[in-house]
């Protein structure tokens, strides 16, 4: 891990929660307060998109490490390239990186995950360096908002960890009604994760979202002027 890097890491706080668990929600509340949030999906998003100056380089690499699995996908579902620049295995499409082809290629394959990881990590480090260098000096609360906050460690070179929690029925029961997804495919989430409780266990704050949003957010608006005034 880039040293220079990490040391941003000290200056804010890690923000984290379950599929279900009104993270999102909770992430909007302390920006409606004046915190800024960075996603750390946004990052990788940003890092996708052909708006980003070093496109070209991120895909030649992403096209080079995935190269063999890339020929073979295209031999087993041709269809999935069909609507793409040009037709051909790669990654590259009309809004960027193809997140639907690079998932099939890494989502089922740890090895290949691990791999991805490796790529961009230096990359999205940098951005949020960036970001964090940007808003410290007007002193304003800047929070992390990680989904594998805990199973990656970064808890552990922050400020402190906040998590919104919810228990694991109430949060898949959510994520189902919320659409787009089925009780299987949120288990299947959820057991490549540390358990809920277990995150509950290592967090320096909670957030309880069990009630409804306005009891979530008198504990975002009291934590955000704990953690501001901490700060200063």
């Amino acid at each position: 891990m880039n040293e220079a890097h990490t040391d941003y890491y000290r200056r804010v706080y890690g923000l984290t929660g379950i599929i279900g668990s009104g993270k999102s929600t909770a992430a909007q509340m302390f920006r409606e307060r004046g915190a800024v949030v960075i996603d750390a999906d946004g990052l990788v998003h940003d890092l996708y998109s052909r708006s980003n100056p070093d496109y070209e380089n991120v895909k030649e690499t992403l096209d080079n490490a995935f190269k063999t699995e890339l020929a073979k996908l295209y031999q087993a579902e041709p269809a999935l390239f069909s609507a793409r620049v040009n037709g051909k295995p790669g990654l590259d499409s009309a809004n960027g990186i193809d997140r639907t082809i690079l998932g099939k290629i890494v989502f089922s394959d740890t090895a290949k995950l691990a791999e991805l990881e490796k790529l961009i990590h230096p990359l999205v480090q940098a951005a949020f360096a960036k970001i964090v260098s940007e808003n410290e000096k007007n002193k304003q609360l800047i929070l992390y908002d990680v989904p594998l906050l805990f199973e990656k460690k970064l808890h552990l070179q922050m400020l402190g960890s906040i998590l919104v929690y919810v228990p694991e029925e109430i949060a898949i029961e959510r994520a189902i009604k919320r659409g787009n997804t089925d009780r299987a495919t949120v288990l299947k989430r959820l057991a490549a994760q540390i358990s809920i409780e277990k995150k509950r266990e290592l967090a320096d704050y909670i957030l309880d979202n069990s009630g409804n949003l306005a009891q979530l957010q008198d504990q975002v608006d009291k934590l955000y002027d704990r953690l501001l005034a901490d700060s200063r």
